[in-house]
């Protein structure tokens, strides 16, 4: 999984993968996923996107899942399938991110609205890779705190891509 605000409404979205194409032979292959996008209210709810909507297919024995930032400001979103070559997607609009340094933790983002999130920076998010250590910054981001393993914060005018 990964999340993100892939609808640029100020909320976070999850963007999900998975199948397993090897499980115990009693029950079976679990393989009726094709992946989706589940698009977030900003109250904790989740409401499944089809893949007309998103034209996100990922129907294979899924193991992992990362985005990656490119130079332009767009995302490449890596599915690794398990014995199938892997599926790549690059979405269609640029955006600006805040990119972690290497003692970075999480970032606090304060939205216009009043509304902070907590976004964690991880080494190693998804099975034996991990995505960019960055946070997508939505319009109207009033202010970036970052804070470490420490517990130290500090607010972030800098390190932010068009």
């Amino acid at each position: 999984m990964v999340a993100e605000d892939y609808d640029d409404d100020g909320n976070l979205d999850v963007l999900v993968v998975g199948n397993s194409y090897s499980p115990e032979i009693s029950s079976g292959r679990d393989d009726a996923s094709i992946g989706f996008l589940l698009k977030g209210d900003g109250k904790g709810g989740f409401a499944p996107l089809t893949v007309l909507k998103t034209g996100f297919l990922a129907d294979r024995d899924a193991k992992g899942l990362v985005k990656l930032l490119l130079e332009d400001g767009r995302e490449l979103i890596i599915v690794g399938n398990n014995d199938s070559p892997m599926q790549t997607y690059v979405t269609r609009k640029a955006a600006q991110y805040y990119r972690a340094g290497e003692k970075d933790a999480y970032a606090l983002v304060t939205l216009k609205s009043g509304q902070t999130r907590k976004q964690e920076f991880y080494y190693g998010s998804t099975y034996l890779s991990h995505s960019s250590r960055s946070v997508k910054l939505p319009q109207g981001v009033v202010e970036i705190k970052v804070g470490d393993s420490k517990g130290e914060v500090r607010a972030v005018k800098n390190n932010v891509n068009p």
